[in-house]
């Protein structure tokens, strides 16, 4: 599956990339680390239906040693437009949010790949939901956030890096 989205994302599959930067992200979460509870669906329907659970974040992962639940929406861009990181849509935004208030204390974070290709990008960002305000984010910005991208995740303290 992987080989097949390699070559898809070589012609311009957003979706093929968007599966392949998710691959990407769930594997710097170590199993030894973290369990992971919730995986959305890729497809967007079931015969004809719609999968509700599709609206909510690629990943919720509990990290095992303080059982704490969180969640992961990884999105992979391939360079700035218009001088900032265009992560997501103003509507999806709003969803993420309403979300993040319905599944308290769980946090919503937010990893951006950014560059290289979705399988290895070239930078990585994580920040969390509660720090982003818009749809568009100017790298200065989230320089904070920045992370190497082929480390594994870490988490302390409700925060991770």
């Amino acid at each position: 599956m992987a080989l097949l989205n390699e070559v898809k994302a070589l012609f311009g599959n957003t979706y093929a990339k968007g599966d392949l930067f998710e691959d990407y992200v769930r594997n710097l979460f170590p199993d030894e680390e973290y369990g992971l509870v919730h995986a959305t669906p890729r497809a967007n329907d079931h015969d004809g239906r719609k999968i509700e659970s599709r609206l909510m974040p690629d990943f919720q992962f509990r990290h095992r040693r303080t059982n704490h639940q969180f969640w992961v929406e990884c999105k992979y861009r391939a360079d700035l437009f218009r001088g900032k990181l265009q992560w997501c849509e103003p509507w999806q935004l709003e969803r993420f949010k309403k979300f993040q208030e319905s599944s308290r204390p769980a946090k919503v974070f937010i990893v951006i790949g950014l560059g290289g290709k979705s399988s290895k990008p070239h930078q990585m960002y994580c920040i969390p939901l509660d720090e982003i305000q818009y749809p568009g984010l100017y790298p200065n910005t989230i320089a904070q956030y920045l992370r190497p991208p082929n480390n594994i995740f870490r988490y302390s303290a409700g925060r991770l890096y």
